[in-house]
């Protein structure tokens, strides 16, 4: 049995807060202002110095509304204990949709690869299962497509001009209407 899951009370947003207040085209102190901060305190965010508290994101999401998905990401990986990964670096939040979709289809093919070698570990019950390298192998893959697809479903829905959240929505609406039919 596993370990249990765990929601980590905090994040350290340093790494996509100053961007995101960027692209909001807001300062330290418009956001203070708007969230009922100091400025002061938002500057301990944006270096790290202190931790955005879990009742703090909506607010903290809802007066940054446009271009906050890596700060989302980022957020979520922190109070997942890493159940949602993290965007894989700075390196790849600068790259647009072209330059991630080769890498995407790469790991696409190693996903493809290792699920088509744990086929027949994963289809028999776990304790007739020696080797359990092709389902580890399964996994690590499969994490590997999320950890590069969310950048690239960002790049994505910024060269679209829409919100990632805002196109989830209406791609679930579809999905819920064709029962979420397997193929």
């Amino acid at each position: 049995m596993a370990d249990k899951i765990v929601i980590y009370p905090s994040a350290n947003v340093k790494q996509t807060l100053g961007k995101t207040l960027r692209l909001n085209r807001k300062t330290q102190m418009g956001l203070g202002s708007d969230l009922g901060y100091t400025q002061a305190m938002i500057s301990k965010l944006v270096t790290g110095k202190s931790g955005l508290q879990l009742d703090q994101i909506q607010k903290l999401l809802d007066k940054l509304p446009s271009h906050n998905e890596e700060l989302m990401l980022d957020i979520l990986n922190q109070i997942s204990g890493g159940i949602v990964p993290t965007i894989v670096s700075n390196h790849y939040q600068l790259m647009d949709a072209v330059n991630l979709d080769n890498r995407v289809i790469a790991e696409c093919n190693q996903a493809i690869q290792a699920f088509t070698s744990a086929t027949d570990e994963l289809g028999r019950p776990r304790e007739s299962v020696a080797d359990m390298r092709d389902p580890y192998e399964a996994f690590y893959q499969g994490y590997d497509v999320i950890k590069y697809l969310y950048p690239f479903l960002i790049a994505v829905s910024n060269y679209l001009g829409c919100s990632m959240q805002d196109l989830a929505a209406k791609r679930e609406k579809v999905l819920k209407q064709n029962s979420y039919k397997l193929m």
